[in-house]
């Protein structure tokens, strides 16, 4: 029995948009209700940063992978 590896594509895609969703709502209460210093702004820009940084390298990594594999649950 085998199963088609771009399954973990979709489950990792989705797990994406669940952090962009919580980091947009993340972003908006750091924005709404943190104070306007230098350490929040600094913060946000580094969270930011290392997001996009992560997911460029995920990316640059997903776009090299053969997704018409199959995986053999069954030997």
């Amino acid at each position: 029995m085998e199963i088609p590896i771009i399954i973990i594509l979709v489950i990792y895609l989705a797990m994406v948009v669940f952090f962009v969703i919580f980091s947009a709502g993340l972003l908006y209460h750091a924005f709404r209700f943190g104070a306007a210093t230098m350490i929040n702004i600094s913060t946000i820009i580094l969270y930011l940063v290392v997001s996009l940084f992560l997911v460029l390298a995920s990316y640059s990594y997903i776009a090299k992978i053969d997704w018409t594999q199959t995986i053999n649950l069954i030997n």
